[in-house]
């Protein structure tokens, strides 16, 4: 892929890189596991699940067609554990 894609995806890595290097983000890195985390009822609950470590290996992979792409699935990380947990409780805080 050419042109202005290439270049803003190359940014998206470049931030994603710098936010999974955040020790706030260390929940976030891979996908939620229901039983090593402890949290049996999670896919009651989430439907697309995603994880900054799923979203950084599919821009690696060429997977993302835009900058939008990218974006979408980093807020679905969010939003995702809004819905889980709340928006008082410390994960999403």
């Amino acid at each position: 892929q050419g042109g202005e894609g290439g270049n803003e995806l190359e940014t998206c890595l470049s931030i994603l890189n710098e936010i999974m290097g955040m020790k706030e983000a260390a929940a976030f890195l891979r996908p939620v596991d229901p039983v090593a985390d402890q949290v049996p009822s999670y896919f009651q609950y989430i439907d697309e699940p995603m994880d900054l470590g799923t979203v950084k290996d599919s821009l690696v992979g060429g997977e993302y067609e835009c900058a939008h792409d990218v974006r979408r699935h980093v807020t679905l990380v969010w939003r995702n554990c809004l819905t889980f947990n709340g928006s008082d409780n410390s994960v999403y805080a």
